[in-house]
């Protein structure tokens, strides 16, 4: 009974705290990374992948404080896709490249 007791407790503690899914979900895809493949836990690997996770958490770290102080806008992917957008059509338009980075 207490055994039962200690899951519904445990189950109960995920469902009301929103940060235990993703982090159970992380946790579990680098296990299942780290036991099929042999690399993905060395440093250059990992140095990789926070690289790329960079741009991303910065975005992401900014839309939370924007969320946080109730200036609701989720604008910021498609603003990100249009200065891509823009970059290159400037690029392939013959613009140099410096001048596009700065345009977009």
């Amino acid at each position: 009974m207490y055994a039962n007791r200690t899951r519904a407790d445990l189950g109960e503690f995920v469902l009301r705290t929103p940060a235990v899914g993703p982090a159970i979900a992380l946790a579990v895809a680098v296990v299942v990374f780290a036991l099929t493949t042999n690399t993905f836990l060395e440093l250059d690997n990992l140095s990789l992948v926070v690289e790329q996770s960079l741009v991303v958490g910065t975005l992401a770290l900014g839309q939370t404080l924007i969320i946080l102080t109730a200036g609701i806008d989720l604008a910021n992917a498609a603003n990100m896709v249009l200065a891509t957008l823009l970059m290159a059509k400037l690029v392939v338009g013959g613009t140099p490249g410096w001048l596009a980075l700065l345009a977009g």
